[in-house]
């Protein structure tokens, strides 16, 4: 069951007004015909660290090397903002698997000199030489070749998505996010895909770059910052499902338009359709009762699961962790997504927040998850430092403590119970596989995982899930756990 975006309404090139920020400043690791816009040897240190080149995708993916790439990528520069391309300098940055991304500033226009310019400057007071600021812009390009019949069309699904989150969240947060300078949903471009402009934030990759020079006070200082993110971002209110491609046409004083989590068509269901669900339990019930549905068409039987899901949903709104609305959710808070500039031996400011893609409305308790890694072992095994279980570690060092500390003392009590609470972390591994479905043999191991430590959590809900010899693939499971787990519901459900 692979994930597949509706069918795209292909936008011709679109092109915004975006100004950068004021402080943005941007070196030049390759600069186009001998232009050097005027930047410091710290700036020039500090972005050759930050934009370390990654050229094993480029060569994974086969694609046009960076050396005639950026080419296109000037002219393209130059033709949008309408300026010379020795005024343009490009350079390669570290990209991801999906997304090669290129560098772009455009340096300032040089001043025009008038009469009333040269009586200013010699008949008027004399001000200190301002710096020169640069436009500093990013250009994203997906990575994936024409390889499938839709692959066209996924890119600019991709893409268009991209967009609309960007466009949706940054018009509703003060939070310093890309803007989206242009975009090209089409293949009629000189790229032959479709790409994005966005404007670049200043700062530093706050893991890559920065968390391990920072002393204790600054890390302070950030880990304030960081517990203020979560709550700032869940202020965004709205129905539970996917950011829609409609938020591009609407205001942004208009209510959030969601689509419901892709789930493959059966029998005459569409494949995507307006969210509506605004309460949580009814959504999680919803879900539930919809992959039942969704499993019957295919012949298989997982009821015992969406069943215990369902038990599970009722047991976490008597216990009150459904009591609040469905929120916007970053779903990838992570160190890596957060740029920052240190200011004072005490003050480091956070100058970013990146990487919205996965970005969703949900449940409130998937908002409030744990900054945990700012208080776990720096020799933690790569496999569990991204556990959940680790939230509630005990700080080893006196600096982890104290990081704890700043969380403990500037999170709400509500954020602390999301975080910490079992059944807060509980519910947001559910929720992972209420959104997913269960494509693979991990998904469906960690959905009775679930159920069984749900079981081990509250044994008095009677939740639970037989360890008997099962095989997922056959259709139907015991009688016997079809019966226990048709018990905890309102009403028995029937697969034909």
């Amino acid at each position: 069951m692979s994930s597949r975006a509706p069918t795209p309404v292909v936008s011709p090139v679109h092109i915004v007004d975006a100004p950068p920020y004021a402080d943005a400043s941007v070196s030049e690791m390759g600069m186009q015909q001998g232009h050097t816009p005027d930047i410091s040897v710290d700036q020039r240190r500090n972005e050759s660290v930050e934009d370390a080149v990654s050229i094993v995708p480029t060569i994974l993916y086969n694609q046009e090397p960076f050396e005639t790439v950026q080419h296109n990528v000037a002219e393209l520069a130059a033709k949008l903002f309408r300026r010379n391309q020795r005024d343009i300098a490009i350079h390669e940055m570290k990209g991801g698997s999906y997304n090669r991304v290129i560098g772009v500033t455009i340096s300032p226009k040089p001043t025009k000199f008038s009469w009333g310019w040269f009586l200013y400057r010699c008949l008027g007071a004399r001000k200190k030489k301002a710096t020169a600021q640069l436009e500093p812009y990013i250009v994203r390009i997906p990575r994936m070749q024409y390889g499938g019949e839709n692959a066209v069309d996924e890119m600019a699904n991709s893409m268009k998505h991209e967009v609309s989150v960007l466009k949706t969240v940054g018009s509703r947060l003060t939070l310093p996010i890309p803007k989206v300078a242009s975009y090209d949903l089409t293949t009629t471009n000189i790229f032959e895909r479709p790409y994005m402009i966005q404007t670049r934030l200043p700062g530093g990759n706050l893991s890559l770059n920065l968390w391990d020079h920072l002393n204790t006070q600054q890390k302070q200082c950030v880990a304030k910052h960081i517990t203020g993110l979560a709550p700032l971002i869940a202020s965004v209110e709205g129905p539970v499902g996917d950011i829609s491609f409609q938020n591009l046409a609407r205001s942004p004083n208009s209510p959030i338009s969601v689509d419901t989590f892709y789930m493959a068509a059966h029998d005459d269901q569409p494949e995507s359709k307006p969210a509506l669900t605004c309460k949580p339990l009814d959504y999680l019930l919803e879900r539930c009762e919809q992959w039942r549905a969704y499993d019957a068409a295919q012949g298989v039987c997982f009821d015992h699961i969406w069943l215990s899901f369902a038990s599970i949903s009722k047991a976490l709104e008597i216990r009150g962790f459904l009591h609040g609305p469905c929120v916007l959710v970053h779903c990838d808070l992570k160190p890596y997504n957060l740029l920052a500039e240190v200011r004072s031996e005490t003050e480091v400011t956070i100058t970013g927040v990146i990487d919205w893609d996965s970005a969703i409305i949900a449940p409130e308790f998937m908002a409030y998850r744990a900054p945990f890694w700012l208080w776990t072992p720096e020799d933690m095994d790569s496999d569990r430092e991204d556990e959940e279980s680790m939230a509630n570690c005990e700080p080893v060092t006196d600096e982890d403590k104290k990081l704890k500390q700043v969380f403990l003392d500037n999170a709400s009590e509500k954020y602390k119970m999301y975080a910490f609470a079992p059944e807060a972390m509980l519910a947001r591994r559910m929720f992972y596989i209420l959104k997913k479905g269960m494509p693979g043999f991990w998904e469906h191991d960690e959905a009775r995982s679930v159920i069984r430590e749900w079981d081990c959590l509250h044994p008095e809900d009677d939740v639970r899930i037989l360890d008997s010899d099962f095989d997922p693939h056959s259709g139907s499971d015991s009688d016997s756990q079809s019966a226990s787990d048709a018990g905890k519901v309102d009403a028995v459900i029937v697969v034909e």
